[in-house]
């Protein structure tokens, strides 16, 4: 994809191109003349993990407010919850910048200038002609060597400036004749090693930084904090040793179409061909090391960045893996599970402290520490406990995908141990249904006799949580035949959840009483999470009535949500509307390069529209396959391969003209199978290998 302008300092970052192999980033503004990389470091986050930050006395304050509630004193609740629940201090970790690689050069009038983010190789190529010379630069991370390089073609006469900063802390700087070494105090004791190492026929060092000229000047960025690595000096030294660019890039390149040309995505509307393969890109670029996509993936140039950056637990985060099994990407989730391993220690103390529970809890945020405590005062989403239920529910997606039950053995017990903590704290409400008290729906209000409320006796999100959650549990406990009295009392509680109803606007209601939205056009869509991204049976109509409520009342304002209202119209085979929504996502939440605005940027948005247009052309449950189930006729012609469904199964199908012309599923055993198309349901046998199947079996 061209894009035949460079970023500005205006809106340059949302118009800067990515890069990054996992765990090393940078933003690509592409200026000839005063280049500028915003770089990142994943694991460089302002702030020690602070234990004990919740109140004393927790768990007594906590059942006070659980009896208040029940009792109907909604208003003495929330203030006994804002004085004695809330944690001091707040906060945690900030996921910050780690500086701007600067390379300079005498300015001068530019003709035919492009840069291009190339899709199938993971590279950015910038090319621009002076009146007397070209220039091109390409630019990439690698995963294999971790390190991101630029090489710099121009004349012999081409000379380069290059230096680093890092402003706001404590650091030394070292430059040696071709290397810089940039060591930043941070945290106290912590710190971030930068290394920038330029190979050129002549390489000085100055004042600031490095002098290269020459045709051919390469320059390589090491960079480590010692958070993971007491060796993070030695380590980035070690990766500058012994470097050929060619083979460098060869090998680059190769690690990412291993993954990237897995799966291919065409499609008669280019701009939606564009997102959702950019989307893969930016999961391949960011989710490859031991922590996960954040906020903004890994791209990041502010020191205090909005919602800092971190792992938002109340939708952000689930939403940046809801297409990346059917991606093909399954590596990719990996960095969610080990983010799991690393909060499940810390949460499982908490659930013991806090709530005298058993397995683990977190709350609505967590960083590069695993913290489960609560972060901040925020009514709508702090004493929210459900964090660790609902990611852990990508244990149970990767075996679906895959039926890896190694995996299952492995890290089934993240999945087990957040469903035995909700058991522990589910009471009975006045009507003898199960539910969490104290609840919120996030991270909506109420009006209750004409105040604003958030804490809740339960509410429709939770039961389908909970239903989700302890369905899977239970699953894996039959496929480790390890089925115990934990399970049984689980099936016992999935009798007795709130049943779904309508409320006073005929939509699906939102908490257990018809209360009055205080913001009916509210971003999240939480009571729908049993429609998308599970598959629960709720009443359609109700659904759909929902969502059209909710856009009358100025709702889907921001990328993720409009992203997450696509999707939900495509699995209720609302397709006309799904495709409206998709140009909506284009037209106001979009960058000129593609990135989500939120605003600011934010990634959920670039994922979760890539989930809704998988949704577009197929839905996949274990042993079934619905194609075109919310096909849009303004679409004609799209080929799909290298997607991955449920049941360990590779699809690859075409459409010309409106109409599915051929199927092939890969099957790695012998199986039955359901399909089903334009409502009609056909029972097959797939044998082992590829199966091309007659259109007149579907």
């Amino acid at each position: 994809m061209n894009f035949s302008f460079y970023a500005d300092e205006k809106d340059g970052f949302n118009s800067a191109l990515p890069i990054g192999n996992g765990h090393l980033g940078a933003m690509v503004y592409g200026n000839p003349f005063q280049e500028r990389l915003v770089l990142n470091e994943n694991t460089f986050w302002l702030g020690k993990k602070k234990d004990n930050r919740h109140q004393p006395n927790f768990y007594r304050s906590y059942r006070k407010v659980q009896s208040l509630l029940l009792e109907g004193k909604t208003d003495q609740a929330e203030q006994l919850a804002e004085d004695c629940l809330f944690p001091n201090p707040s906060g945690g970790a900030v996921y910050t910048t780690a500086g701007n690689l600067w390379i300079s050069m005498e300015e001068e009038p530019v003709l035919n200038y492009q840069r291009t983010l190339n899709l199938e190789d993971g590279l950015v190529e910038v090319c621009f002609q002076t009146e007397t010379a070209k220039y091109q630069r390409t630019y990439l991370a690698s995963n294999p060597r971790d390190l991101l390089m630029i090489r710099c073609q121009g004349p012999q006469s081409q000379k380069l400036r290059i230096n680093f900063r890092l402003d706001g802390y404590p650091n030394e700087s070292h430059f040696s004749s071709d290397e810089i070494l940039f060591q930043t105090f941070y945290n106290q004791n912590n710190l971030l090693i930068t290394r920038i190492k330029v190979e050129a026929p002549f390489v000085t060092s100055c004042e600031d930084g490095l002098i290269a000229e020459g045709e051919n000047i390469i320059i390589y960025v090491s960079m480590s904090t010692d958070v993971f690595s007491s060796t993070c000096l030695e380590d980035t030294a070690q990766r500058l040793v012994g470097l050929d660019f060619n083979q460098v890039l060869e090998e680059a390149v190769e690690d990412y179409r291993h993954l990237y040309r897995r799966q291919s995505f065409t499609s008669s509307d280019k701009e939606m061909e564009y997102l959702y393969n950019f989307s893969r890109y930016l999961m391949i670029s960011c989710s490859r090391d031991h922590l996960p996509a954040n906020l903004q993936g890994l791209w990041n140039q502010d020191q205090y960045p909005r919602w800092d950056s971190k792992f938002t637990l109340n939708i952000n985060l689930e939403m940046n893996y809801f297409n990346v099994m059917a991606s093909n990407l399954q590596e990719c989730l990996m960095p969610v599970i080990h983010l799991l391993e690393k909060m499940y220690p810390n949460g499982k103390k908490l659930a013991k402290e806090l709530y005298h529970a058993r397995g683990y809890v977190c709350h609505h945020n967590t960083d590069l520490y695993g913290d489960c405590s609560m972060f901040d005062h925020y009514f709508p989403a702090t004493i929210w406990p459900l964090g660790a239920a609902w990611l852990s529910l990508y244990v149970y997606e990767y075996y679906e995908y895959t039926l890896d039950l190694d995996f299952l053995r492995q890290y089934g017990y993240l999945l087990r141990e957040a469903a035995y903590f909700v058991l522990d704290i589910l009471v009975t409400d006045r009507q003898g249904f199960y539910v969490i008290c104290p609840s919120l729906s996030p991270e909506n209000s109420y009006f209750l006799k004409g105040k604003k409320h958030q804490l809740s006796v339960g509410c429709t999100f939770d039961d389908e949580l909970i239903t989700v959650l302890f369905q899977k549990a239970i699953q894996v406990a039959v496929l480790l035949n390890d089925v115990t009295k934990e399970e049984e009392k689980m099936s016992q509680v999935l009798k007795k959840l709130h049943p779904f109803t309508g409320n006073r606007n005929g939509c699906l209601r939102e908490w257990h009483q018809d209360y009055e939205e205080a913001d009916p056009g509210h971003r999240h869509l939480s009571h729908l999470f049993g429609i998308y991204p599970e598959e629960i049976k709720i009443p359609e109509d109700l659904a759909v009535r929902t969502i059209d409520f909710r856009l009358k009342n100025g709702g889907g304002y921001t990328g993720w949500s409009r992203a997450w209202i696509v999707a939900l119209y495509a699995r209720l085979k609302e397709g006309r509307k799904a495709y409206e929504h998709f140009r909506l996502f284009l037209k106001n939440s979009v960058s000129p390069v593609g990135l989500d605005l939120h605003p600011p940027f934010q990634i959920d948005g670039n994922f979760g529209i890539a989930a809704g247009i998988k949704e577009l052309f197929f839905h996949s449950s274990m042993g079934r396959l619905e194609l075109l189930p919310a096909f849009p006729q303004e679409l004609t012609d799209v080929t799909l391969t290298g997607f991955r469904l449920k049941g360990n199964l590779i699809l690859n199908m075409e459409i010309r003209k409106g109409v599915l012309s051929s199927l092939e599923i890969v099957a790695f055993q012998k199986q039955p199978y359901v399909l089903v198309y334009k409502g009609i349901e056909r029972s097959i046998i797939l044998s082992e290998g590829t199966n091309k199947i007659r259109m007149t079996e579907v």
